[in-house]
């Protein structure tokens, strides 16, 4: 029978709060391809477009404000909650070495 990895476990706090960072993260980038392609795609003949697009640029950064805003108030509870880091540690079992031990020195 073949020994596979077992599950990964993730606890849903600090998973959590990995994904407001890469939402935080990527709340920029989705920004910008939204301010950009609709600009990109709006006719340039029509009368009336130029205040069409200044009401849609007005409204998308005012709601890339709030969405900012709430992403930074989850992630600042999360952290008062005192929950680790986003990304990997490398904990150490009982009776592992460590680097320090490694030495040899006096």
């Amino acid at each position: 029978m073949a020994r596979g990895r077992p599950p990964l476990f993730l606890q849903p706090e600090p998973y959590r709060k990995r994904r407001l960072i890469d939402a935080a993260r990527l709340l920029p980038v989705f920004g910008t391809f939204l301010f950009v392609v609709p600009m990109l795609l709006l006719p340039r003949d029509e009368p009336g477009t130029t205040g069409e697009a200044l009401i849609y640029l007005f409204v998308l950064w005012t709601l890339l404000i709030v969405f900012s805003a709430l992403i930074n108030r989850y992630i600042r509870r999360a952290e008062r909650a005192n929950l680790p880091a986003p990304g990997f540690t490398v904990s150490r079992r009982q009776g592992d070495k460590g680097d320090d031990d490694a030495g040899g020195g006096a």
